[in-house]
Formats: structure tokens, sequence, C-alpha cells
């Protein structure tokens, strides 16, 4: 018993000693001015700091004052400085705000592992020090894209950078009055263009290779605004649009070939086995539904059969002719056009033409990973033509497949 409360005294005076050498650290660090701390949702932190040692942290007993102090930043409240458009990421996660600002993927499935145990594991190691490094990349993609926002802020005491966007002070309309100030030299938007005509089936295979601002911009083209909302609410998963009309829309960031890697369920980009008419061969790619029923193998496939993903070749040849004033097919002119729209880094989406399924597999067991889709794109050569195909997928296109 006594070599029991030995070893107790012994363990509570290692913790006692560490607690008081990381309260001199942090009251040393939260000191310097010249050091900017970074946080996400930097209150709760520190107040969970607090109540890690309750007794021993002296310099985080008031988390709510500390924050005030100059050398804080909570990287979300800066997000929203420098991206003022995105208004949604006042109550998003890390994993939301770095998709949306970054456009990278977060893994968090260490989030909720064990922490107490020790050692730690090396996945909980790299997990903790991949959630912090993030927040220098999101502070130093904040600086550049809105450089004397951030600099100016960052350089009055009083601005708000430290505290939750929701926060309620004194202060807050100081703040953004000199927010709307510095916003004012910024340029502004394009002015809507005039509505026009809804444009038909020959009219989008005209446009391949045509670059459109936003998918609001897709749309507006393709319906001629008036609002065309989506009658399904997205049936189908992933970036899959039903469009009231004529069309049904895919949307899909290109990624690099190291980023690519890093996603679950990266796009991949193939030349098919079998060449078309001419010799030439086309592209294909894959993709995934999103989660729930209307990802699953059986969703995304009564999603496509509203739609023309499900003809042949020579269906697509007819329905081109049948535009220029051919016969008319028998097919049901109910069935919407499925096309693709590629981006880029952020950059307009590009129109390439129309996709056809080649194949449907998984996204049935349960599992929440989504339905994998073979589309081909049956523009091919008008994209190759227009330049756009190289620009879009050039790094991640890959060798002929046998089909």
């Amino acid at each position: 018993a006594d070599d029991a409360d030995d070893a107790d005294c012994a363990g509570k005076e290692e913790t006692d000693a560490f607690a008081e050498a990381l309260n001199r650290f942090l009251d040393d660090l939260f000191a310097r001015r010249d050091v900017v701390k970074l946080g996400f949702g930097l209150e709760h932190d520190l107040k969970r700091l607090r109540r890690s040692f309750p007794e021993s942290l002296s310099c985080v007993a008031e988390p709510a004052l500390l924050c005030r102090r100059d050398g804080f930043v909570d990287v979300r409240t800066l997000c929203l400085l420098a991206f003022p458009e995105k208004r949604k990421l006042k109550k998003t996660s890390l994993a939301v705000t770095v998709a949306s600002v970054l456009g990278a993927y977060v893994d968090k499935t260490e989030q909720c592992s064990d922490w107490a145990r020790r050692p730690l594991s090396l996945s909980q190691i790299e997990y903790a020090a991949a959630d912090a490094h993030v927040l220098t990349v999101l502070f130093d993609r904040c600086a550049h894209q809105a450089f004397e926002q951030v600099a100016e802020a960052l350089s009055d005491p009083e601005a708000p950078l430290a505290r939750p966007p929701d926060a309620k002070d004194e202060d807050a309309g100081d703040a953004k009055k000199k927010r709307t100030k510095s916003a004012r030299g910024a340029a502004p938007r394009k002015p809507r263009p005039p509505p026009g005509p809804p444009m038909s089936e020959l009219d989008v295979v005209r446009s391949v290779g045509t670059a459109f601002d936003g998918r609001k911009g897709v749309v507006d083209a393709l319906s001629g605004f008036p609002e065309h909302p989506s009658d399904h609410g997205g049936r189908g998963g992933g970036g899959l649009e039903m469009l009231e009309g004529l069309f049904a829309l895919v949307f899909v960031n290109v990624y690099s070939p190291e980023d690519g890697r890093r996603r679950r369920y990266a796009n991949e980009f193939w030349v098919s086995g079998s060449p078309g008419e001419g010799g030439s061969r086309a592209v294909r790619m894959s993709w995934f539904g999103g989660g729930g029923e209307a990802g699953t193998a059986r969703g995304v496939a009564k999603a496509l059969a509203e739609t023309t993903a499900l003809r042949d070749v020579d269906a697509f040849d007819a329905a081109t002719r049948e535009e220029n004033g051919a016969s008319p097919t028998t097919e049901k002119k109910k069935r919407k056009t499925l096309l693709l729209f590629l981006r880029k880094q952020k950059g307009p989406y590009v129109c390439c033409g129309r996709l056809r399924a080649v194949a449907v597999s998984g996204g049935d067991d349960g599992g929440g990973t989504g339905a994998r889709v073979e589309f081909e794109l049956v523009d091919t050569e008008a994209l190759r033509a227009s330049g756009k195909l190289e620009a879009l997928v050039g790094d991640n296109l890959r060798e002929p497949r046998a089909e």
C-alpha cells in the first residue's frame, strides 16, 4: 500500500511539474505579439485546455479575454474576412472550410479516437500535426486572397480576428465599417447578361469547349433564364443535377494527379481502347454517386434512365442529325440530355459535351460509398479540337484500356 501511495505521489508531482512548465511556456507564448497564434473556434479550444488542467494553467483562466489580445487569430473568422461571399463558413467544420477555401480533403478518421491512450498511435500524431498545419495553409490562402484587409486587421488591436464570427460586442459595428471601407476598392461583380433563348442539344454540341462562370452561369446559358430550378433536388448523388427542361448536368472538379491520389473518390480519365469512327478513341471517366439512396447503384441507374445517357452510340449521332433537320428518331423527347462540365483549380466550368453511361457498379452494400459510374465523353473529338481536353485533363489522362 505504501508503495502504491508513493507511486501516486510521484505521478501527481510529475503531472504538476508538467502543468507548471506548460503554464510558463504558454504564458510566454501568449504574451508575444510577434508570434501569431492560430486556432479554429479558438475560445472553445482554450476552454478545453483550461478544463484539462483546472488548477494549474493560470494563463487560460479567462479564455474570452485572452482571445481579445493582440496576436490571436480565429481562422474561421479570417476566412470570412477574406471570402465574405462564403457566409455559410460561419457555422461549418474545419473539414468543410478546408474543402471550400482550399478545395482539399481533410481526413477526420482519428478525431473520435481514444486521445487519452498513451502512447498515441502514429496515425493520431499525424492527424494532430495535419490538423494544426492546415490552419497555417488557410492563413496563407486568406492573406493571398485579401492581403490588405488581412494586414489591416492583424495590425489593428481592436480587430475581432480572434473572436468567433457570431460574437456580439461594442466593437462589431466599427469593425464592420472598416471591412466595408476596405472592400470598396474591390472590382464590382459582372452584371447578369440579358435572358436568351434556351439551348438545344445541337447548341450544346456546338458549344463544346466553351467556358462558363460557375454553375449558375451554366444553368443560365442552358435555360436562358427565368430560373430553371432542379426538379430532383440533385437526385442521382454526387454532382448530378437534373434541370427542369431539356438537360441533366454533371459537374466535376479536376485535381492534379498528386491531389487526386489524396482524395477518397478522385475521378479518373482514360482513353477508350475501342476506336470510333475514323480511328479516333473516346475519353472515358469514372464518377461516383453521393450518399444516401440516390447515390446507390439503383438510385443512380434510376436517375440515368431519365436521361439520354443510356443511348447507344448510333443514337447520339441520330439525335444530332435530327437537330440538323433529318427525320425524327423514335426516342422519347422527355429524356434529358446528360452533359458534362469540368473545371480545373476553381476555374470556370467548361462544356465537355454529352455523356454516355457505359457501366454502373458498387454502392449497394450499405457502406455509404456511392455507386461508381463509367461515362464516355460522346463529343471527345470536338473537345480535342477546342484544345480544352488537354488543358483540363492532360495530366490525368491515362493510356488506352482494353474494353
